[in-house]
């Protein structure tokens, strides 16, 4: 999963939407606006203008703490198919019954 760059304070529909959805995000504070209050470890900020060094050091941060979190949990859905962390692979119909009883 990517580190999502979302402009602060003009993307706060977009930042709310992919908290939701547990995407990690870096937010991207304009000169003289305040940061939001952190919501969770997937999210950090920056103030911009920011050099690269220091930006690519928060995306290795946020990216550090998505590989922490081990592997996300895995849903079946009614077509049975198995589907984690952004991958997916279709079940036969008896093991798709078997691991959504799991």
């Amino acid at each position: 999963m990517e580190v999502v760059l979302v402009r602060w304070p003009s993307g706060e529909a977009e930042r709310t939407d992919l908290a939701a959805s547990g995407v990690p995000r870096l937010l991207l504070v304009e000169n003289g606006e305040a940061p939001p209050a952190v919501g969770d470890d997937l999210e950090d900020w920056i103030r911009v203008p920011a050099g690269d060094a220091d930006l690519h050091a928060r995306i290795a941060g946020l990216e550090r703490r998505l590989r922490s979190r081990g592997p996300g949990v895995p849903a079946i859905d009614d077509d049975g198919v198995l589907r984690v962390q952004g991958g997916w692979v279709p079940l036969p119909p008896v093991e798709a019954r078997l691991t959504g009883a799991l």
